[in-house]
């Protein structure tokens, strides 16, 4: 206690013991630390938040208690008198163990007669205590649960209500209250709050199955039945919703047969666009081949002029005009292909192209599935330039594949990846990245017949749709110019929004690439890496940075919060581990990003790595996040809690930063010089 040198040193050793993935070893650290000085506030609420984490509940609480950072000895709004730099959070306050142990009345009653105290009416004291407001809607929020699982359902409304009306920005608060709307069968309030929550937060996947209900409910059943859909192809795992989805459609024939009465009308109706500029040397540059779908049974394409079909030694099998409709199929390891009169035209067993000599004109394919398994799931028209090949995979189905140059494929891809609204010198550094990586994983795919996949598992590729005349420029200004590094192309990946802090391809991916992380210069931190606790904080906040400049960044991606079933985990996680009774963290990136999770069942554990955390643990935004359990009667988890910062796995370039640094006068070249620090920029053609 009396030697500050030493005392920095154990916690050092304490929050490296928790970065190095050694849980409990941290756990013992800090408890040390606390016996031998219990005033070291970033020692107490570290560990406290470690107890959170692994369910040692009633221990947080007790520690909390001690160390003086609840409600009862401290006003919720006002400074720790330990640090007084430091407001006080929800997320440090003994009562919020008494909420995740399931007890109910007991948080209620250490919350009430501060929410008393609210005042609603004063819109000028809310802008200037924001930070003071946001923690009591959060903890109106908290109340509100509480008083649901206490079976007080307009009291828990009334809190939820209480909640938006200080911060209209809530998602969780308008996702309950549309919940408990719908369970009180006013289904209007119920789509109202719904809708508002996934406006605001997207990735609160769980509103859809009930937004679905609500529609139904209102006897809107073509908008229902188009929900129900969407809500399978974003959380395909949802057997719940896959049976309501399947009664739906046995007591419903007439709507699914008008809606197959339209597609086909549009697909007649629909006409094929061409292309409004192509590139300069295509035929002597790199050509992609981009896998647009795979195992399909069936698709539906449309011409855009004079075609052949050839096979892949060049010999041409069909020819054809424009506007001509095929129905292609796979049938018993065989391509059928169907003219719109239903007659065969062709059968093959090896793979088929569709080319044009004409550059610009296109193939439109209908209906395809983008984005499985993710809250942008949907289907969707598209048009693509170049050469169409359609490649049989035994008992597998139809691989689609786009063979096009490799700037023109990237028309299409920077738009898609970034908004073509943004400032010009973002979008001339996202085609640098871009090119870069197309480069860097060419053949990636090879043994599934492609280079690089069209969706957001390389990059996202809509074709001739995503195209836009500012990204078109933007990758010509860019022309040929790539990042290197010692002689090979960079592999330049982005991600949405870093919350400000980029983390290493190595410690994400175990993968030997020169992409370090990097912090954003406005950010400061008293340790690094972080300690728990100011990891916590700096998650729970919005602190500026170039990740957080309007109108580049939506709330959602740089700052998040999302509450997952423990069921939903069990069915997403692919192995049957029993009844899930503990997530903690185990390993953390110099960012604060999750290396792996220990999932503890009572069937066996679990060890959840990298990437897959967060489809796994119930479609998180990224690995940077912190998790505590809310724990029913019987002391089994019913939830999960995270709060998180960023949206993508955060290796490389921040979009979002690369916007905000473009708008404050950065230049592309500046800015892959931020996020790429160990590459150079190479004009190589």
């Amino acid at each position: 206690k009396d030697n500050p040198a030493e005392n920095s040193i154990n916690l050092m050793t304490a929050v490296s013991a928790y970065y190095d993935g050694d849980f409990n070893e941290s756990v013992s650290l800090f408890e040390r630390i606390i016996l031998e000085d219990p005033s070291n506030s970033d020692a107490v609420l570290s560990l406290a938040r470690l107890f959170e984490e692994s369910g040692r509940l009633s221990e947080a609480a007790e520690l909390l208690k001690s160390g003086s950072f609840s409600s009862e000895t401290n006003n919720q709004n006002e400074p720790d008198s330990k640090d007084s730099n430091r407001t006080f959070s929800n997320w440090e306050d003994s009562a919020l163990p008494l909420f995740l142990s399931g007890n109910n009345k007991g948080y209620v009653g250490k919350t009430e007669s501060l929410i008393r105290n609210i005042t609603l009416n004063s819109r000028d004291d809310i802008e200037q205590k924001k930070s003071q407001m946001d923690e009591l809607s959060e903890m109106l929020f908290f109340t509100g649960w509480a008083y649901q699982n206490s079976g007080e359902t307009d009291k828990a409304i009334y809190s939820f209500e209480s909640s938006i009306r200080i911060k209209d920005y809530f998602p969780l608060s308008h996702f309950a209250l549309g919940i408990l709307y719908f369970k009180n069968n006013d289904f209007d309030l119920s789509e109202k709050h719904l809708r508002t929550a996934l406006k605001q937060d997207s990735n609160i996947t769980q509103a859809r199955p009930y937004l679905a209900k609500t529609l139904l409910a209102q006897h809107r059943l073509k908008e229902g039945y188009s929900e129900l859909q969407r809500s399978m192809a974003i959380r395909p795992w949802d057997r719940e919703t896959e049976d309501i989805l399947t009664v739906f459609e046995r007591n419903n024939p007439a709507i699914i047969k008008e809606k197959e009465e339209f597609t086909a009308k549009k697909r007649i109706s629909s006409s094929v666009p061409k292309a409004i500029s192509i590139t300069d040397g295509r035929d002597s540059m790199p050509q992609v081949r981009v896998g647009l779908a795979e195992k399909l049974s069936e698709l539906f394409i449309k011409t855009g002029g004079d075609f052949i079909i050839i096979s892949r030694s060049g010999e041409q099998l069909l020819k054809g005009n424009n506007n001509q409709i095929y129905r292609i199929v796979f049938n018993n390891n065989y391509i059928e292909i169907f003219s719109s009169d239903n007659e065969a035209v062709l059968t093959v067993s090896k793979p088929v192209s569709l080319v044009y000599d004409n550059p610009f004109l296109t193939t439109l394919i209908f209906d395809i599935s983008h984005s499985g398994g993710y809250q942008s799931a949907g289907q969707e028209d598209r048009a693509y330039r170049g050469r169409i090949s359609f490649i049989p995979f035994q008992n597998n189905g139809i691989t689609i594949v786009n063979t096009l140059p490799l700037e023109e494929y990237l028309y299409s891809v920077v738009p898609s990846e970034m908004p073509s609204s943004w400032p010009e010198e973002a979008l001339a550094a996202q085609a640098v990245a871009a090119r870069s990586y197309t480069l860097a994983n060419m053949g990636k795919y090879e043994k599934r017949g492609f280079d690089l996949s069209g969706s957001i598992h390389s990059a996202f590729y809509r074709g001739l749709s995503g195209e836009n005349i500012k990204t078109t420029a933007a990758v010509e200004k860019t022309r040929g110019l790539v990042l290197k590094h010692d002689d090979s192309y960079l592999n330049a990946f982005y991600s949405a929004n870093s919350a400000g802090r980029t983390e290493s391809a190595e410690s994400v991916w175990k993968m030997n690439a020169p992409i370090i992380g990097v912090t954003d210069p406005q950010l400061l931190f008293k340790t690094n890496p972080p300690s728990p606790s100011e990891l916590t904080r700096w998650i729970l906040s919005e602190p500026p940075s170039y990740s957080s400049i309007p109108p580049f960044y939506y709330k959602s991606s740089y700052r998040w919060r999302i509450i997952v079933p423990r069921e939903e985990i069990e069915a997403r996680i692919g192995k049957d581990i029993g009844t899930i009774l503990r997530i903690t963290t185990r390993g953390r990136g110099m960012s604060g990003r999750v290396n792996e999770v220990l999932v503890e069942g009572s069937k066996g554990n679990e060890i959840i790595r990298n990437d897959s955390i967060r489809n796994r643990l119930g479609g998180l935004r990224s690995n940077l996040f912190i998790v505590m359990p809310k724990m029913g009667e019987d002391m089994v988890p019913q939830f999960f809690i995270f709060a998180g910062a960023g949206w993508g796995h955060g290796v490389g370039m921040c979009q979002t930063g690369a916007a905000g640094m473009a708008s404050e006068g950065f230049s592309a070249e500046e800015i892959l010089k931020h996020y790429y620090p160990l590459a150079d920029l190479i004009n190589e053609y």
